[in-house]
């Protein structure tokens, strides 16, 4: 793709917003909605998390009674947020002869465009999803050790790093977890294939991905029944592969309801199935091994309230300051935020890749 201001100057230059093609993308929802967001969050603060009162109740000692000590138990956990920032500038000059048409004013005024049609609904809008595309990355893919694949990591080589190594994410939090508790991981064999035809070769083979569905629900904790909001989280690769399955062996469909953020729904075993098409997207664009690419087939089987982000502000999408410099003649955005992801109960995790 080409810079707006590296094209040809058509004749005559756009002169609405509707002579405007937009390019088609994955329609993103909202990086909030598998996942707790906790706003007003503070950089090594506790997380507590209560859970039931220890072991009660024993023979009775009569009347010269030994009392014991209230036993709560809990989780504790701390935030550790970063801070990040999209420091943006544009000027008049970028859209000379392109979209001029765009702006009501004359003269000199015309490079203040903070309050034309260009800036109010073509800028911002698209900010707003290149915002929300920034916080699915954050809250799931950062890596403060991240690598090209070059340098023997995951991130697409040519990938620039500074994208990555904020914060760390949840994928590598829950990794982190399955590594420590073997018994709540279940292995998709395909993710280790060397070619992406091995990978579907491997997961498309009848019985295979039920067989991973319903280990994790064999390897869940009974005490996952008590939260609210469990449901199976996975990328669209995985749940296509799935449909593949149970239609082949005769056991029925998955029916997807497609959601206006294009969040993919449906059930499986009676427990809610969120697909992610906005996972495959990260997954091909910046964790592309070459041959194949990292982990395509991933699936996570939790409570939302296990998952957990926290920002330093109530909202991260509203919190942007936008202004013009007169004397450089430059339109300028700025937002900023802390954030940082942490999960809280990690035995109530479950996870297939």
């Amino acid at each position: 793709m080409k810079n707006l201001k590296d094209f040809e100057a058509p004749v005559p230059q756009i002169e609405k917003l509707s002579e405007l093609i937009f390019l088609s993308s994955i329609i993103l929802g909202s990086a909030g909605e598998i996942v707790t967001m906790i706003g007003n969050a503070k950089n090594g603060k506790q997380i507590g998390g209560v859970g039931e009162i220890g072991l009660i109740g024993r023979l009775s000692a009569g009347c010269n009674e030994t009392f014991e000590k209230l036993q709560l138990q809990g989780i504790e956990k701390k935030w550790d947020l970063a801070e990040w920032v999209v420091p943006l500038e544009f000027c008049y000059d970028d859209i000379k002869g392109k979209l001029e048409g765009l702006s009501l004013k004359t003269g000199i005024a015309i490079e203040d465009m903070t309050s034309d049609e260009y800036m109010t609904d073509l800028v911002m809008p698209l900010l707003q999803k290149a915002i929300n595309k920034m916080l699915w990355r954050f809250i799931w893919f950062n890596d403060t050790e991240a690598k090209n694949v070059a340098d023997g990591g995951v991130i697409t080589d040519n990938v620039d790093l500074k994208y990555f190594t904020l914060n760390d994410g949840l994928f590598k939090r829950i990794f982190a977890i399955m590594a420590a508790k073997p018994g709540q991981h279940v292995a998709i064999e395909a993710n280790a294939k060397a070619t992406i035809a091995e990978q579907r070769k491997t997961l498309y083979t009848i019985g295979t991905a039920t067989g991973i569905m319903d280990s994790m629900i064999a390897a869940k904790s009974p005490r996952m029944g008590a939260k609210e909001n469990v449901s199976f989280k996975m990328t669209e690769a995985f749940a296509e592969a799935l449909r593949w399955d149970l239609k082949k062996s005769n056991s029925g469909d998955l029916v997807f309801t497609e959601t206006k953020d294009g969040v993919k729904l449906t059930k499986y075993a009676g427990y809610d199935v969120i697909v992610l098409p906005i996972w495959d997207q990260m997954i091909g664009e910046y964790e592309n091994l070459g041959a194949t690419y990292n982990k395509p087939y991933r699936v996570i089987l939790c409570a939302k309230g296990d998952l957990l982000v926290g920002t330093g502000s109530k909202n991260s999408l509203n919190e942007f300051r936008t202004g013009f410099e007169e004397k450089e003649g430059t339109n300028w955005y700025k937002a900023k935020d802390e954030i940082g992801t942490q999960t809280l109960e990690d035995d109530l995790i479950v996870a297939a890749y």
